[in-house]
């Protein structure tokens, strides 16, 4: 569907500098609109970094790309999102950012802005405001939350 191209827009060459020959595999379990926590649970127990980086220009890890793809969910899932499918999303993601955030993701600022730079290469411009002034903070006030334990939604 519409989000698989998108991830395929993304996804191209931003892997290629640092390990052409590979694909980690936690990014397939976590594509957008169907993240997979057991097959994320079962790579992360084999021995998957979530912050191993996979783009040494840019400083791109697995999560980021992560991230990204629960950035790509909230903004272009519809053609006008409301608040409440933005937060659904949000829900929806959550058991396997606990997951990732378990298994040592970090949870930081820089790395919530470089998944918003990198979803940010393709929206349009009044989508990116958007994206950096609404849900980059939301999707970090998110991970936050999740770090320091509080409930679920």
């Amino acid at each position: 569907g519409r989000t698989t191209k998108i991830f395929s827009k993304i996804s191209r060459g931003f892997i290629a500098d640092l390990h052409p020959l590979w694909w980690p595999l936690l990014l397939d379990a976590a594509l957008p609109a169907h993240p997979e926590p057991k097959m994320l649970e079962c790579c992360l127990e084999m021995g998957a970094d979530v912050n191993l980086r996979i783009n040494n220009k840019k400083g791109l890890t697995v999560w980021a790309a992560i991230l990204s793809n629960v950035l790509i969910d909230m903004i272009l899932r519809d053609k006008e999102p409301t608040r409440q499918q933005e937060e659904a999303t949000l829900v929806l993601w959550e058991p396997s950012m606990r997951l990732l955030i378990g298994h040592g993701a970090s949870v930081d600022k820089i790395i919530v802005k470089k998944a918003g730079k990198l979803t940010g290469k393709i929206v349009s411009e009044r989508d990116r405001e958007y994206l950096n002034g609404e849900l980059v903070p939301r999707l970090y006030q998110s991970i936050q939350r999740i770090k320091n334990g509080e409930g679920k939604r």
